[in-house]
C-alpha cells in the first residue's frame, strides 16, 4: 500500500477516534483552510462524508439536541 494510501486510512481512524464536538472543529477548520482550494475540499468532503456515514445517528442526535 502506497503512503498517501495509509495515511488517507490513519486519518480516517483517527477522525472516528474524535468526540462529536472536536470532529465537528476539526472539519470547519480544515474545510475553512482550504476554501480557495476546490480539489482539497472536494477531497475532504468526500472522506468527511465516509467517516459520517459511521456516524450519522450520534451526528443526528447531537443537532437535533441542540435545536
Amino acid at each position: 500500500m502506497s503512503k498517501k494510501n495509509e495515511s488517507i486510512i490513519d486519518f480516517v481512524q483517527e477522525m472516528k477516534k474524535c468526540t462529536l464536538d472536536d470532529y465537528k472543529e476539526i472539519k470547519m477548520i480544515m474545510l475553512i483552510a482550504n476554501r480557495d482550494k476546490p480539489e482539497v475540499v472536494n477531497f475532504l468532503n468526500k472522506i468527511l462524508d465516509l467517516i459520517e456515514s459511521e456516524r450519522p445517528l450520534l451526528i443526528e442526535m447531537n443537532c437535533q439536541g441542540r435545536s
